[in-house]
């Protein structure tokens, strides 16, 4: 079973790299990949730290490392989101064989494997799959502690959680978890069900290591926030609390936020937050969670496993469970239950699912229990794969901006040099020799709003010496429907080409309106 889990985890890992190469090349659309963090690893590369006061440096950091190795900062990104969601993977692993046995976990990986937001995530250049990755193998470590307490538990589920805490703030909701461990671990020595050695207990020397070895990678993160912002803890996320309760979906108003702190909100608005906190709550259960699991038939297994841990007093599952829990109340609470935050339920409730059905196993009489539960892991399995591979990446894979690179490729060696390429995909840039302009939607994304006064976008189109502009359906957001070519025109542009999914128009010539 060892040399299984190696072997899966390395067929996932090329199976990951060859999608991504194929089929990814380019930002998909509408992902959390707008937070450009491969432009951060340029500014790296060219010698330049980027200044960002929502998100620690490392994945940017790994990223500018890696690039010279792959081919440029966004392959490394890639790179560094499929390792990730390899390391998931394995944690799943860990999961299920200790729940269990190394079946268990050997199916609980596979599972893992086939859950289309591995793959989805697992390619974007973003920090949800690495900070998962992290995030799983912190509340792992603080399993095997609370099963076997010992130095090298504590040390390991320290150095996990100071690793999350380099790639998001939101590394901090999981030290209630961790401390929930320590107090649930044995607190003297206790017999080995296995035999041997009795296992020993937890003592207060323990958090003391896992203390020390977070705060021996932290020290570094938090020399760097000093020098940048002036506090080693700066961080300006309560800006996403104060626009998730105030600004009513306008994202312009986010850069507007005025000054404050998590802890002055809570103060301000408990009631506000906490009435968010439980809708948000309502929204993972009924609707992100079960497509996180990879698909509504992945629930009733998730379900038997929640009440057969509280029906068995399962202090481990309990465990794992209310780490969850916990974490996710964090989540509902300063921001929104996206499912991309909440990546690390994949590999637990993937082992609990597992252990779960192959504990039917061990209630009938042979033949039927064994076989009941070969049944269920492989439909949950099976039902899984083909939803991932027919219909969850087949969306993903229509969400890239293919055929607007593919439109403007052409017009990019017709130009004159001093013209520029505009389009409604942010990323574009790097797949032409010309300018290109992205232009702004009407969320405010980047500042500035050009499309509640058309004349304000001719202006723009002109004085950047825009010739081309390409729309597509995939980017449009919230901007009018009149740039995919539907109604009148937009005025000053003429449209050249028109499709199912993307508008080409030429900026007129002649003087923009004024």
């Amino acid at each position: 079973m060892a040399r299984a889990k190696y072997v899966l985890a390395a067929a996932f890992l090329v199976a990951l790299a060859l999608f991504g190469r194929r089929y990814h090349w380019v930002e998909a659309a509408d992902t959390a990949e707008r937070d450009r963090f491969v432009d951060r690893a340029e500014l790296i590369r060219h010698g330049e730290f980027p200044r960002d006061p929502f998100h620690p440096p490392l994945y940017a950091l790994l990223a500018a490392g890696l690039a010279p190795l792959v081919g440029g900062a966004f392959a490394a990104a890639r790179t560094i989101s499929n390792l990730a969601a390899c390391g998931l993977a394995l944690t799943a692993f860990g999961f299920g064989a200790r729940l269990r046995d190394r079946r268990a976990g050997v199916l609980s990986m596979a599972l893992v494997a086939v859950n289309p937001n591995c793959w989805i995530f697992g390619e974007q250049a973003s920090t949800d799959m690495l900070f998962a990755c992290f995030a799983a193998a912190a509340l792992l470590a603080a399993l095997a502690y609370l099963q076997r307490p010992s130095p090298r538990a504590a040390l390991a589920a320290g150095a996990a959680i100071a690793l999350a805490a380099w790639v998001r703030g939101n590394a901090a909701l999981l030290v209630p978890a961790l401390l929930l461990a320590y107090f649930l671990a044995p607190a003297k020595p206790t017999r080995n069900p296995s035999g041997g050695a009795p296992v020993a207990g937890r003592v207060p020397a323990h958090v003391g290591l896992a203390l020390a070895a977070a705060l021996l990678l932290l020290a570094p993160l938090w020399w760097l926030r000093w020098r940048q912002f002036g506090g080693p803890f700066y961080d300006d996320n309560s800006r996403n609390l104060w626009w998730k309760l105030y600004a009513q979906g306008d994202w312009s108003l986010l850069e507007r936020a005025p000054p404050s702190s998590f802890g002055r909100l809570l103060l301000d608005a408990p009631a506000r937050i906490a009435g968010s906190a439980l809708r948000e709550l309502w929204n993972f259960l009924a609707k992100v969670l079960p497509d996180l699991l990879g698909g509504w038939w992945c629930a009733p297994p998730f379900l038997l496993a929640v009440a057969t841990a509280i029906r068995g007093r399962r202090r481990d599952a309990i465990f794992l469970l209310a780490a969850l829990g916990i974490f996710t109340f964090g989540v509902a609470a300063v921001f929104f239950t996206l499912g991309r935050l909440l990546l690390l339920w994949i590999p637990i409730a993937s082992a609990l699912s597992i252990a779960a059905c192959l504990a039917l196993a061990d209630k009938p009489a042979p033949p039927a229990g064994p076989r009941l539960a070969f049944a269920t892991t492989t439909a949950l399995i099976v039902l899984t794969f083909y939803s991932t591979l027919f219909s969850k990446l087949t969306w993903f894979v229509r969400q890239h901006p293919y055929a607007e690179i593919a439109a403007l490729a052409p017009l990019d060696r017709e130009i004159a040099p001093d013209e520029a390429l505009a389009g409604t995909a942010p990323f574009l840039q790097r797949y032409l020799t010309h300018r290109y302009v992205h232009l702004t939607d009407e969320t405010g994304l980047s500042g500035v709003d050009d499309y509640k006064d058309w004349c304000a976008m001719e202006q723009l189109l002109h004085s950047a010496r825009v010739r081309y502009v390409v729309v597509s359906d995939i980017e449009l957001r919230r901007r009018p429907r009149a740039l995919l070519g539907e109604g009148a025109p937009p005025p000053g542009l003429e449209l050249v080409r028109q499709d199912a999914h993307i508008a080409l128009w030429r900026v007129r010539d002649g003087e923009p309106c004024r």
